[in-house]
């Protein structure tokens, strides 16, 4: 009891001088039960802490505001760019969404009923990436054996390059999310995202994924984003990951990086289609393509990075060179460096036109 006192008047006290030392920042610190949202060096982290239910619940009434604007905004905005209908849309969400693991749509239901938004809008943001193809173009890359003396562990660098309309990019966030009787895990995302694109958990197992452009979407198999969280919540290697990745229907062409304190690997995954990739000279690489594809990119990522694996001069100044050069400068919202054997990750949020990346590091040691 007295422990727990103390914790939450230490964050009390961190949220007044977050509140204090914040001021044009989208979000505000706010404390819900035991869990939370705080700023660190300008990057908001929401810790989420109980059962399955109460994570939610808590989720809910931290983000509600967040979560409300995004639908309304962001959701209706983005649909509107597509061919298909709302209503045709949401028909194949409801095909996936009978491949969700039940406790994923228990949780997703929990957050509609709190919100007051509809469950239908909230099942639509979950399947969007799968369901209209090219929303997302990333790129990343794992320098496996550190950057010379700075650093000798993996070092698994990612930017997330995503449509933003002028209003995404101005929700990004870390959630932390110590969930009753699994691993916790940090996600780099937004409100409403309730799967995983970019994370990494306790034991230093990081997971990020990439679209591959060319193939279809089988809509019989649930959303890529929630098989990732499944891997952050239930595995502490890439041997473990790789289990999951291998046991699960995938609803479309991927890449899935995964790398822990030790190892690194790209899977090209698809409709029951698995290949591993093995770094080549301590470098491993994705973009939006499986190796053997002809591809013609305007951005010209591929020859940049497939020059890097022949590099002797890799020192943690020049991974953010590669994140510099590589990020798609009209969707870049999200650039990562995650250190998977000491669990840190350096964040540059951002409007997809910044000229430079500014990054900080954050210490998920006291969260995870």
């Amino acid at each position: 009891m007295i422990f727990l006192k103390k914790l939450k008047i230490n964050i009390l006290i961190t949220v007044v001088l977050s509140i204090l030392i914040v001021s044009c920042n989208t979000y505000r610190p706010a404390i819900y039960k035991d869990s939370f949202l705080t700023i660190e060096s300008d990057i908001p982290i929401l810790i989420l802490k109980g059962s399955s239910s109460k994570i939610a619940v808590h989720y809910s009434n931290l983000m509600k505001k967040y979560m409300n604007y995004l639908i309304n905004e962001y959701l209706q905005k983005i649909i509107s760019h597509f061919a298909l209908s709302k209503t045709e849309l949401l028909s194949y969400s409801r095909l996936m969404e009978k491949h969700i693991p039940d406790n994923y749509i228990q949780q997703m239901k929990i957050l509609s009923d709190a919100t007051k938004i509809p469950y239908e809008d909230i099942l639509l943001a979950n399947t969007l990436v799968d369901i209209q193809k090219k929303i997302m173009s990333c790129t990343t890359f794992i320098k496996t054996n550190g950057c010379n003396n700075d650093f000798k562990g993996p070092i698994f660098a990612r930017n997330l390059d995503y449509q933003s309309l002028n209003i995404l990019h101005k929700y990004s966030l870390i959630v932390i999310f110590s969930e009753e009787g699994k691993i916790p895990f940090a996600s780099i995302t937004w409100p409403c995202l309730w799967g995983v694109l970019s994370g990494i958990n306790k034991y230093g197992l990081t997971v990020a994924v990439n679209e591959v452009y060319s193939g279809n979407t089988s809509f019989y198999a649930p959303p890529y984003a929630f098989i990732l969280r499944e891997i952050l919540e239930n595995a502490r290697n890439t041997e473990e990951a790789e289990f999951i990745l291998r046991n699960r229907k995938i609803s479309t062409r991927l890449n899935v990086t995964i790398s822990d304190s030790t190892q690194s690997f790209v899977f090209e995954v698809g409709n029951n289609y698995i290949k591993k990739i093995f770094p080549e000279n301590g470098f491993i690489f994705a973009t939006n393509n499986f190796k053997e594809d002809i591809v013609i990119e305007k951005f010209n990522r591929l020859n940049y990075l497939n020059s890097q694996i022949k590099s002797d001069n890799m020192n943690c100044i020049k991974i953010k060179d590669i994140l510099q050069k590589t990020r798609l400068k009209n969707l870049n919202i999200q650039s990562l460096i995650f250190y998977p054997s000491i669990l840190k990750v350096d964040i540059s949020f951002g409007k997809p036109d910044r000229k430079e990346l500014q990054f900080k590091l954050i210490d998920l040691n006291k969260f995870l």
